[in-house]
């Protein structure tokens, strides 16, 4: 796709896909930190001890 067809204003298709994929992207990188954010250091540790 050449550069100017995200700012062309005859092609909002672009622009909507463009603007999906990044809140795909957004999403999936949340869905991947937060089990790392949530989860407490023992509960890491937990499995070893046990």
């Amino acid at each position: 796709m050449p550069p100017s067809a995200s700012q062309d204003p005859a092609r909002p298709a672009a622009r909507a896909v463009k603007v999906e994929w990044l809140a795909t992207a957004k999403a999936w990188i949340d869905q991947a930190a937060e089990p790392r954010r949530r989860r407490p250091a023992r509960a890491m540790k937990r499995p070893v001890l046990e």
